[in-house]
């Protein structure tokens, strides 16, 4: 039998602390805050940002908002002075838990982009935000299905089984999904009592 600490783990490629902001107090306000830096860095065409510049960019993003609370590691409120050293607490914080690295550059600035975990975390969530957001056609996953089953060849037969097998998995995954949020809007229904 394996011991379970011997098996691959997600905590043996991420920081084990990496989650640790997605379910925090200020758990919106990290995500938000990630989203724009993402943005930042797509924006500018590189693959990192000078670290005072996406400070300045964060602190015109925050002033936007009345009464931000911003949280530290221990989910108690960051008592600084002003929001740009708030900002700077919480750049380290997601450095130290995983979500950003800092590099030093010949020219002594400092510049921060996304881990590799980061990038392909922040893509996973908003794809989930996407889905719900976005309403699947599942007449159109059935009908491809119909279609190739209509066209079916035996001297593609390999080729056209693997388009089915597809198919119906992107038709499976869209009819889980759609339980799900049926669940979640009766749910939502049933707490307000309409």
């Amino acid at each position: 039998m394996k011991n379970v600490t011997n098996n691959e783990n997600i905590f043996d490629v991420i920081e084990s602390n990496m989650f640790s902001i997605l379910v925090s107090k200020d758990k919106r306000l990290n995500y938000n805050l990630l989203v724009k830096i993402k943005d930042y860095i797509d924006t500018s065409g590189e693959n990192h940002v000078n670290k005072e510049e996406i400070i300045d960019f964060l602190d015109q993003y925050a002033q936007t908002y009345i009464n931000l609370t911003f949280n530290d590691e221990e989910d108690k409120p960051i008592l600084a002075q002003n929001l740009s050293d708030k900002i700077r607490i919480k750049l380290r914080q997601f450095i130290k838990c995983g979500w950003l690295s800092e590099d030093n550059h010949n020219d002594f600035n400092y510049y921060i982009s996304l881990t590799d975990s980061a990038l392909e975390i922040l893509k996973s969530l908003q794809n989930i935000i996407k889905k719900e957001e976005n309403t699947i056609e599942y007449t159109g996953f059935t009908y491809n299905i119909y279609t190739i089953v209509k066209n079916f060849t035996i001297n593609r037969a390999t080729e056209l089984i693997e388009q089915i097998n597809s198919a119906r998995d992107n038709l499976s995954n869209s009819l889980q999904g759609l339980n799900t949020r049926i669940k979640k809007f009766l749910k939502k229904l049933l707490e307000k009592k309409i």
